[in-house]
């Protein structure tokens, strides 16, 4: 037995794809919030970190401002500043500031900018231009802090302070640091921000950057913008956070490696996946086991119903549980038993009707053996006497003993006519019939035939379009039939009318549809349906002499060759009758 979609396999199936589903969803959706929740916390950590770094580094600037602003309150430099040219002594307070660590060189100015004294080593001196800008940006009208400016593998920056006596301006410090190099404030900055993190720190305007140990490229986006920015740094994918310096030129920028902050989400996703294997291993199981506890009682019923629809006894389901499906199998025995029975009782009624059938036939049988021998062996000598009667002794009868055995001879000839039909009728109904390829073109012209002589007497003609084509019927069956048409279209003909009837054939929708057209009386639409019931005529005996059973043969023949019969008429124009059977390819 051929199975189709089985609930036993489709069941766990379905359940371990919603599964899937349902834990990859949760999984997935598990996943986006903690790395949204990871990316806003390492955003708010660089945020309060850069934050940090900005107050730390403005505090290290107004520290330094404090030593060079103390420094030019000495009434040593103030003395220094008003003296000759010539007369100047060394200046011990500059020398000071000189020697302090990352210090490069420090100079002394006059209020126009001229250099009066120096002391370090110049890197690179500070040009009018440079000065002038820094002086524009004194702090509070005493200090200002200069932007970097990279000097080799160097990045130094300029503080400058004024030297004022009461309301007297004298002129400035100006103190040349040196930011790169420092390897040791470098690391501590790195340890406070983080493992992994870098830091730099440049001019605002973008032109300048270092990490403390060198000069360093910038950012490659605009970091001075607000929010978390992403970017790629030396194939390293980071997300970084900046902040100005209050007091200064300057920002600070730290950035933190992606791979390191997506570190935990990163091996969340890992366990997650894990666990969604383990969940949907477990589960798949769970499912099977579940879909084998629904399914196998449902299989059971199944194949049980299977076999009774197939004819065979089925026995009685066992039952294991008190659940829907416990009562299911309950219900289901009680319908077996009752199909059992059920069947039982219809094949004791179908044996019994098939004895009666039988006996029934055999009646009939004997019933045609009686009207075909022992009904018609008298109605024969009937006839036979009275055309004797009226051959022999016709000159001794007068008028009205001729007519009296005349209706004699017609009557007894009708009865005959009418008891061989229904004898055709009756045996066409029980007899078996072979069934084959039939060939029109070979059939009709012996049908034809018996037709000619008294079709050409009336002056007319039977034309046949061949090829006529081969059909799968019965050839004697089919001979009768054609044979009764062609009889109908010779006989209902008016007086005086020409006999014209045409045989032609179609095919189509692997059917072969044989066409009979006469010229004849036509039918009215409501009697064409009539026309085909036993005994059913339209006109009297006296008229169109027949028995009224030939179309009643005509379409049981055609219904055991599983065939059909219909007709197309208008009164006064003939009628179209045509029988289809099918075509010899579609056997």
């Amino acid at each position: 037995m051929t199975r189709g979609r089985s609930l036993q396999r489709e069941l766990p199936i379905g359940m371990a794809v919603l599964l899937v589903l349902i834990v990859f969803a949760l999984a997935f959706a598990m996943y986006r919030e903690v790395r949204r929740s990871t990316i806003e916390g390492a955003a708010d950590r660089l945020e309060r970190t850069t934050l940090q770094l900005s107050q730390m580094l403005a505090q290290s600037t107004r520290l330094r401002f404090a030593v060079i602003e103390s420094t030019a309150a000495l009434p040593s430099v103030r003395q220094f500043m008003r003296a000759p040219a010539g007369a100047r002594p060394p200046l011990e307070p500059i020398q000071k500031l000189a020697t302090a660590q990352l210090v490069t060189d420090v100079e002394l100015w006059d209020a126009a900018g001229n250099r009066l004294a120096s002391t370090g080593t110049t890197i690179a001196p500070l040009d009018s231009a440079r000065a002038h800008a820094v002086i524009g940006g004194l702090r509070e009208g005493k200090s200002a802090l200069g932007r970097f400016d990279r000097v080799g593998d160097s990045v130094t920056y300029t503080l400058l302070t004024q030297v004022n006596d009461g309301a007297a301006h004298l002129g400035y410090i100006v103190e040349r640091r040196r930011l790169s190099g420092q390897q040791q404030g470098s690391r501590v900055l790195a340890e406070l921000i983080g493992e992994g993190s870098t830091l730099a720190i440049g001019n605002s305007t973008g032109d300048v950057w270092t990490d403390f140990t060198r000069p360093v490229p910038g950012p490659p986006v605009d970091v001075l913008s607000s929010g978390l920015h992403e970017y790629q740094r030396d194939s390293v994918r980071v997300f970084a956070r900046s902040a100005r310096i209050a007091g200064t030129p300057w920002q600070v920028v730290v950035e933190f490696p992606r791979d390191l902050v997506l570190a935990r989400v990163n091996a969340l996703l890992v366990r997650l996946v894990l666990i969604t294997v383990a969940v949907l291993i477990v589960g798949v199981g769970a499912a099977w086991l579940t879909s084998r506890w629904i399914t196998r009682p449902l299989r059971e019923v199944t194949d049980a119903a299977e076999a009774i629809a197939a004819g065979q006894s089925a026995a009685a389901l066992p039952v294991h549980r008190q659940d829907e499906i416990g009562r299911l199998t309950k219900a289901f025995n009680s319908m077996s038993h009752e199909v059992a029975q059920s069947r039982h009782r219809l094949e004791a009624q179908v044996e019994e009707r098939t004895a009666a059938l039988q006996e029934t036939m055999q009646e009939l049988e004997a019933f045609s053996y009686t009207v075909s021998h022992d009904l018609r062996a008298p109605l024969r000598a009937m006839q036979g006497f009275a055309q004797a009667l009226l051959e022999d002794y016709a000159p001794s009868l007068d008028s009205t003993a001729r007519d009296y055995a005349t209706r004699v001879v017609d009557a007894s000839r009708r009865m005959d006519d009418l008891i061989q039909d229904l004898l055709a009728y009756s045996r066409l109904t029980r007899e078996q019939l072979s069934i084959g390829p039939v060939d029109l073109d070979r059939l009709l012209p012996e049908v034809v035939s018996a037709f000619e002589e008294d079709v050409l007497a009336r002056g007319g003609r039977i034309a046949v379009a061949t090829p006529l084509g081969s059909v799968i019927g019965n050839a004697r069956i089919l001979q009768q039939i054609v044979t009764n048409l062609l009889g109908n279209a010779v006989k209902f003909v008016p007086p005086g009318v020409t006999p014209e009837i045409h045989v032609r054939s179609e095919a189509h929708d692997g059917k072969r549809r044989l066409w009979v057209e006469d010229n004849g009386i036509g039918i009215a639409p409501e009697h064409q349906e009539r026309i085909f019931r036993v005994f059913e005529r339209l006109h009297g005996g006296e008229t169109y002499p027949g028995t009224g059973i030939g179309l009643a043969i005509v379409r049981r023949g055609l219904e055991r060759m599983d065939g059909t019969v219909g007709v197309e008429s208008v009164p006064g124009k003939g009628s179209r009758f045509w029988i289809e059977l099918p075509l010899e390819e579609s056997a």
